[in-house]
């Protein structure tokens, strides 16, 4: 069974992997919270991430976060990775797993040739390139809902209905790989990260019937 502290160390290995790297600009180590036998892995300024969950402004949204260093990993143009796990007697809770991609890019008006001549903005700058935030949440207990609700799903861009199945939990490593693969192909290409490996197997939770629809396999 997976416990917390194996978690708790792939984001210390995620987060001193991209510092190595000079991919984390700004960045806060995890935590261990244990609440009456409820451990909760998290970064060290975690308060309150219920902000997200707001019906506000996107960019209001990543002005709170950012400000008040509420993510794991801070990536240099002014994304935001956020890593919480949840584990009780059983293990596993849950999970929620974000990146929320900066709406602009705070330097660019008074370092534009430092943007134009690094291959991490290169598409970053394209004009039809729309921010939005991407999140992995796993919960284990049935939800009662009208809406249909994989136990593990992905979000995109705060839409309330949007849960497309995930074949089960992520690992902090499988997350962040997904991330800087699909988000950041040019660099992640000459990035070295083969010191992450995660030898974490969590449980398959898609259901039959979600696998005959388009779904996330990360394994």
């Amino acid at each position: 069974m997976i416990r917390a502290e194996d978690i708790f160390r792939e984001v210390e290995m995620v987060t001193e992997e991209l510092i190595k790297i000079s991919f984390a600009d700004k960045f806060n180590f995890p935590i261990i919270r244990n609440d009456r036998g409820v451990k909760s892995i998290l970064w060290a300024k975690s308060s309150s991430i219920s902000i997200s969950l707001k019906n506000i402004p996107y960019n209001e949204i990543y002005d709170v976060l950012n400000e008040d260093q509420e993510y794991n990993i801070k990536l240099p143009d002014g994304a935001l990775l956020q890593m919480l796990y949840r584990f009780d007697g059983e293990g596993l809770h849950s999970h929620r797993l974000a990146m929320f991609s900066s709406p602009y890019l705070e330097k660019y008006q008074n370092q534009p040739e430092s943007y134009e001549e690094d291959e991490l903005y290169a598409e970053i700058l394209n004009k039809n390139i729309v921010s939005f935030p991407i999140r992995f949440d796993y919960f284990r207990e049935e939800i009662d809902s009208d809406i249909e609700h994989p136990f593990s799903h992905a979000t995109l861009g705060q839409y309330e209905n949007c849960r497309i199945p995930v074949y089960g939990p992520l690992t902090p490593i499988k997350f962040t790989k997904f991330i800087l693969r699909n988000f950041y192909y040019t660099p992640f290409q000459n990035l070295e990260l083969d010191n992450l490996a995660s030898d974490l197997r969590t449980d398959v939770t898609i259901r039959n019937h979600e696998k005959k629809k388009i779904h996330f396999n990360l394994d």
